[in-house]
Order: C-alpha cells, then structure tokens, then sequence
C-alpha cells in the first residue's frame, strides 16, 4: 500500500477512493509530493497450517464430537449506510449468515479442542455497491496449566472482508492469542495473556499493520457471583508504511514521510462482573495511550463498555450492551487533515456503540431476535465522527450448540 501526502485549500475534504494513509495542512495548494515503499506479507495459510496441525495432535473418532450450526436470515433499516458525515438517506439491508461449531471435550492435557466458522452476505436495496461479504474461522485449545488448578487457552482465527464501496475496505485479520488462569491468592486469578494480530488490506503484498501486546491481569472473587477484575495491557503497532512528518518552517507548516510508522500503547483497565437474579452484568473502564512516531496516531483514551444480559418472562431473553470513548490527540488536528485507509476504519472495534437485542425461541430450533443499535464512529477523517441507527429483525434456525463469535 502506498500512503499519498497531499495539500490542498481549507475546507473539509470529501472522503477518498485512495486506499493510503493521507494527511495535509488546511490551507496550502493541492499537491501531491511523496510515495511510500511497499513491504512483503505474510499469507494467513500459516494460521491455517496450525489449524490442521491441532486437530492431527488431538485424534478422536466423529462420536467424540459435538456439533452444531446455525442459519440466520436477518432484515433491517441503516440510517447512515455511507457512513456520510452529513445527513443522508437510509436503506434498508438484508442478511444471510450461516455459522458451524465443532467441539470435543477430554481428560488428557488437552481440555477441549474448539472449531467454529462464520460466512455472511449482506446486501443494500438502494446502494447495492455497499454490499458486505465476510468469511471467518476460529479454533479454540483449552489446556491444563501448572498442577495447581491453572488453565490455559489458545486462540487462532482469520477472517477476511469483501467490501466493495469507494473507499476500499477490502481486508484479511489474523489473530493469535494465548490466555491463562492461575489460582493466586485464597480467592484470586492472575490472568497472563499475549496476543499477536495482522492487518492485511487487500490489492498489498505487504503486512500492513502487525500488533503484539502483552497482558497482565488479576481477578478476585469479592463473594459468590461477584468479582472485580483489572489489568495493564502492553504493546506496538508496527506497520510497512512510511510515518508522516510535521514541522514548521518560517511559519508554514511543512509535511513529509519519515520512517515506517511505529505506535506504541499501554492501557489500564478496571471492571466488576456479577451473577444476580439470573443475569450476567459487566461493567469496565480503560485508559488506553498510544505514542506514534506519526501525525495523528498519538493520543489517550477513556473506554467505558457494559453489558447486562438475563431472561425475563414468557421466555424472552434481552441484552443491553455497549462502549463509549472519548479520545484527546496529541497533534493539532485543526491545522491538518489526517485520513486513514478505509482497510483500517473497517478492521476496528466500533468507537461508540449503545445496543439493545431482544429474543425468543418460537419452537426448539427456531429463535426470533430483534435489535436497535446506535453508532457514533470515527470516520476516515481522523477526528471527525458519523452517526447511524440500525434497526434490524430476524429468525435463527439452529440445531446443536452453537457458541457464536
């Protein structure tokens, strides 16, 4: 991929097609200057690889398996599709999402051995270039930790995205992560993990994005059904693109590429978790600063996410759930423009998201679900946000146990 400098008058710029890193001071001639380097990739068949070479380690005949599956058809009306930072119309969408689980359970160190796949279509009515196709797999190792009671579990996944709007969202995600349990304490958990992750946007031979971090956490149980929870998380975001420069020179602000871009985070997090009344209710808070060695990547975040989750009346389940963010950039961003690559907006977590999902079984297999949701995410201009409503209603026909994703 190859990130563009531009510069151009002051105005608030329409989004690009362009799938670079672009940034610019608001009020100098339009021009571009610079091209950066591609790099080489790393191809997720080597996730792949491990996936076959687990299930080879743990050997077990089909009756030793427990499957599942799903298919959900899903309809509803986006009030934002574009994801314009103005007021647009809204469409309507239809989904068709099929999901597989495959588990087996044993005695030996390995615990269980956990497989899942997940494909969906989605399609607009009015906008049919938005239309979103989405594939992903996930194997999951429980294992025993230590001779204390510790566990362990190993997670791999990739997942890849078709996305053929004008903004080129177009990416695969892999991801390795490795989480433990050791009893600490009379009533107490550390919680060890690290974790690896890569961003792969497509039409690039190159790792766009690879991230490492490492975590340490501890857990304790206040009473039954109740525990308190934090951590610090530690890590880098290193990417084959080159880092964008800013300075000033005899009062003009001048930008140029420097070396590949560098991020370095630490987050602190603190939440509470508890059974009661038959329901499961969560509620966190993180910190999360970030350094870069690039304009516009450096910044400090509050995160506040929640979920409460039980069963009411007549068989209804319903879940309440949710982040909000409120993020400070280093970098004067009323001076210069800062767009991402539509890859990237696509590939992260939702900024701030409020949801409520209700459902009902209407017979052993068939489920009905209804959900509103509530976006308010950064765009692709760094520092600026769209908002959109999603209303959506649909059936689950499933047969076994199906965890989901």
């Amino acid at each position: 991929m190859r990130p563009w400098l531009l510069k151009w008058k002051r105005s608030r710029p329409s989004l690009p097609t362009t799938a670079g890193n672009l940034a610019s001071p608001r009020s100098v001639p339009s021009e571009p200057v610079l091209s950066a380097p591609d790099g080489r990739s790393m191809s997720s068949i080597f996730l792949l690889a491990i996936l076959l070479l687990l299930g080879a380690v743990v050997p077990a005949p089909a009756s030793d398996w427990t499957a599942g599956w799903r298919v959900q058809t899903v309809g509803g009306w986006d009030s934002n599709p574009l994801e314009a930072l103005d007021e647009v119309d809204g469409d309507g969408f239809f989904r068709v999402q099929l999901e597989g689980d495959a588990l087996r359970r044993s005695e030996s160190w390995i615990r269980s051995l956990h497989l899942s796949l997940r494909g969906f279509d989605e399609r607009y009515l009015d906008h049919p270039r938005e239309e979103r196709l989405q594939g992903e797999g996930r194997v999951r190792l429980d294992h025993v930790l230590g001779r204390r009671g510790g566990s362990g579990r190993i997670e791999l996944s990739t997942r890849a995205r078709s996305y053929p709007d004008s903004t080129r969202r177009d990416f695969g995600r892999d991801r390795i992560r490795w989480d433990g349990h050791i009893k600490l304490g009379p009533q107490g958990l550390f919680r060890p993990s690290i974790e690896w992750k890569q961003l792969r946007l497509r039409g690039s031979d190159e790792d766009d994005r690879t991230e490492f971090e490492v975590g340490l956490g501890y857990e304790w149980t206040a009473r039954p059904g109740w525990a308190l929870f934090g951590g610090l998380d530690l890590g880098g975001k290193r990417y084959q693109r080159a880092s964008v420069q800013a300075e000033r020179v005899e009062g003009e602000l001048e930008l140029s590429f420097g070396k590949d871009q560098r991020d370095d985070l630490r987050r602190v997090r603190l939440g509470t978790r508890a059974l009661w009344r038959g329901g499961l209710y969560q509620l966190q808070y993180g910190y999360l600063s970030q350094n870069s060695n690039s304009v516009g990547a450096s910044y400090g975040r509050h995160e506040l996410r929640w979920l409460a989750s039980r069963g009411l009346f007549f068989g209804i389940s319903t879940q309440f759930y949710g982040s909000l963010q409120s993020t400070r950039y280093d970098d004067d961003l009323d001076e210069i423009f800062v767009l991402r690559p539509g890859e990237v907006t696509e590939a992260e977590d939702d900024n701030n998201l409020v949801a409520l999902q209700v459902s009902r079984k209407l017979a052993a297999k068939l489920r009905v679900h209804v959900r509103h949701s509530w976006y308010r995410n950064e765009s692709l201009l760094v520092g600026t946000f769209y908002d959109k409503r999603v209303f959506s209603a649909g059936l689950s026909w499933e047969d076994g146990a199906v965890s989901g994703f």
